[in-house]
């Protein structure tokens, strides 16, 4: 493993019922990232959270 490589993250925020063509939109987003060849890809839920307006978002 190399130890000396620049990485980057790209973070995508959408809505579980998000659909693209009537896929789920994390779904095509992940196949997408698979198939460009990236390291690696997440989904995580957000039950409940707030941004920088410190508004809750739920």
């Amino acid at each position: 493993m190399e130890t000396n490589s620049i990485v980057k993250a790209l973070r995508i925020y959408v809505s579980n019922t998000d659909k693209f063509r009537n896929n789920l939109l994390y779904e095509v987003i992940v196949f997408a990232a698979r198939r460009s060849g990236l390291a690696g890809a997440t989904v995580h839920k957000g039950m409940m959270g707030f941004g920088s307006g410190s508004k809750t978002h739920s």
